[in-house]
């Protein structure tokens, strides 16, 4: 009876144990502060009308609102804070951030990413066009529950 009793503890343990291993699987992408666990990720998901923007149709200097010089991965945005990071459909898993503002005006679209600069640019902006996408709009653990 004893050798039973240790044989269903040391099983139970073993259970234990692989339950909290694969309960505990996560990937973590630290460069980009991101945390999901299988498909689940902190956020939410939002239609949003998405355009580009190239430097020579402005012939700006390529600093942004938030000061900041244009880099791939920059999107402008009037209606999400800066250092807000997203997940555009069609783009797979990079992540983009908000670092620069519209002008008054200038467009209807929600979201206007920075496509480069030079001639190549500007005609993938116009290839692009304007498109209605799924945008997930990413979370910082301190504003989990905020929309």
């Amino acid at each position: 009876m004893r050798k039973l009793k240790i044989a269903f503890f040391v099983l139970a343990l073993l259970a234990f144990v692989a339950i909290f291993i694969w309960l505990s699987r996560t990937d973590y992408e630290v460069e980009n502060q991101i945390i999901e666990k299988e498909t689940l990720v902190l956020g939410y998901v939002q239609d949003m009308r998405v355009t580009c923007y190239s430097l020579v149709e402005f012939a700006s200097t390529g600093k942004t609102a938030s000061g900041k010089w244009v880099d791939d991965g920059m999107v402008a945005s009037n209606v999400l804070p800066f250092g807000t990071k997203l997940k555009i459909e069609s783009f797979g898993d990079k992540i983009f951030t908000v670092e620069d503002r519209f002008m008054t005006g200038w467009t209807k679209a929600d979201l206007d990413i920075y496509w480069g600069d030079g001639l190549d640019a500007y005609r993938g902006c116009l290839e692009f066009g304007k498109k209605n996408l799924e945008v997930l709009i990413l979370q910082d653990k301190e504003n989990i529950f905020v929309k």
